[in-house]
């Protein structure tokens, strides 16, 4: 399995088989992405469409059928390819928190002069082999961030239920 699919964590390894998307919706999202971005396509969309590629090549579809044909050989065979993303980014945040709450344990734990290996050794531990600390700390950096304005909605909504409360003791 490629490492760039685990590495994209708003994807699940079952998302895919023989390392290609089974809903062909998640290689055209990350074809959108990178034409935005002006960057390389992973490998795994390349294999997608490589393959996808290949069955369109050897179609020879009656008259009429092109269409359809050329739907299934791009894997549009099946209602639930149209599916929405929702889930994918249920589980990009959960991992993203995950991330979050294991960088702070770890800050918890270790010693001042640990700390400089902290998104490393994370990212190693939880991603694989290879230097994956970049993708850590930007992870808890954005966990950070939604930590704080969920943190700020709670102070509100408590202020705002204080004040309700206080307004019905008023009345009576």
């Amino acid at each position: 399995m490629d490492k760039e699919i685990m590495l994209d964590f708003n994807y699940e390894l079952d998302d895919f088989e023989d390392g290609v998307p089974k809903n062909p919706l998640l290689a055209w999202k990350k074809i959108n992405e990178c034409w935005k971005a002006e960057k390389s396509l992973p490998k795994w969309v390349m294999r997608y469409l490589g393959r996808s590629s290949e069955k369109i090549l050897e179609l020879n579809p009656p008259t009429g059928k092109a269409g359809v044909m050329i739907k299934n050989a791009l894997g549009f065979n099946d209602a639930r390819c149209f599916s929405t993303f929702e889930d994918r980014y249920r589980h990009s945040f959960s991992f993203m928190m995950v991330v979050y709450d294991r960088v702070r344990e770890e800050m918890e734990t270790r010693t001042r002069g640990q700390k400089g290996s902290i998104f490393y050794d994370i990212g190693k531990d939880m991603i694989g082999s290879g230097d994956h600390s970049a993708t850590v700390e930007k992870l808890y950096k954005k966990a950070q961030q939604a930590v704080k304005a969920a943190s700020e909605v709670q102070r509100e909504i408590d202020s705002l239920y204080d004040e309700n409360n206080n307004l019905i003791a008023a009345k009576k």
